[in-house]
């Protein structure tokens, strides 16, 4: 497959196209093609067939990773990262001549997920990141708010995945930062609210950043129909603005979950 200079000038491109825009469809195409011609041949040795099976198991997880971001799969993407980074290093162990053509291009796949470390906190904090470097900014408010609330859990050892406790948590968030009396409360358990409001007012100078985002995410999900809707193009510096303002909030609740789980 490398051996040809047609294939290689489309996976340069299908890289390429992929570090732009994040999308890695064109190098899942070209991975399944050339899996089917290769399947095809009957001179084809069983070692370039297990190395195109290879190569197109890791551009299927390649595309998975980056559709499980951009569709705000936020519970998923450290899981889906860690997969990509084991098919990449199957594929590099290959000890055939055919893959070395292709490391630098590995190489630019694994830089574009460099940024997520074993923090599954911090990861989701720069998964954010990952949605503005490719202009996904409805995608960034998204996970910006949700991911907040999913570092709470994480920090306090809540079930992130109940409906009933994201829930509290956001209605906590919100009786925090208005100073919400509590027979105007709407909650699930308000033994956890009370709980959860009473831990949570020592943050609530880095948690201020939590309205903006959500104001900002209700527009954007509201399609321009809102009375004074905000102009399109001011939607990415102020959602960069709440990001960098957001990062403390992300990093206290990460030193708190590992304080807690000493």
């Amino acid at each position: 497959m490398p051996s040809h200079c047609r294939t290689r000038v489309d996976w340069t491109n299908g890289v390429d196209q992929f570090l732009r825009t994040g999308d890695a469809a064109l190098i899942r195409a070209l991975t399944e093609r050339e899996n089917r011609n290769v399947f095809r041949d009957p001179s084809a040795s069983q070692e370039m067939r297990n190395e195109v099976a290879a190569l197109n198991k890791l551009a299927k997880q390649l595309d998975q990773t980056e559709k499980t971001i951009r569709t705000c799969r936020s519970l998923q993407i450290d899981e889906e990262v860690r997969r990509f980074r084991e098919q990449l290093a199957c594929v590099r162990s290959s000890p055939t001549e055919a893959v070395k053509p292709l490391v630098p291009l590995l190489d630019e796949m694994e830089k574009k997920y460099a940024m997520f470390g074993g923090d599954p906190i911090i990861n989701s904090w720069k998964a954010v990141r990952w949605c503005l470097d490719h202009g996904l900014i409805q995608s960034a408010l998204t996970m910006l708010e949700e991911n907040a609330v999913t570092a709470i859990c994480r920090a306090f050892s809540l079930d992130e995945r109940k409906e009933e406790v994201r829930n509290d948590i956001h209605s906590t968030i919100q009786i925090v930062l208005r100073r919400i009396p509590k027979d105007k409360w709407r909650v699930h358990s308000v033994e956890l609210v009370e709980r959860m409001t009473e831990v949570l007012h020592s943050y609530r100078e880095e948690l201020k950043p939590f309205g903006g985002v959500k104001e900002l995410r209700n527009d954007i999900n509201h399609a321009g129909t809102r009375p004074k809707p905000m102009a399109a193009e001011k939607f990415m510096p102020k959602t960069v603005a709440l990001f960098e303002q957001f990062s403390s909030f992300f990093e206290q609740m990460s030193m708190l979950a590992k304080s807690m789980s000493k």
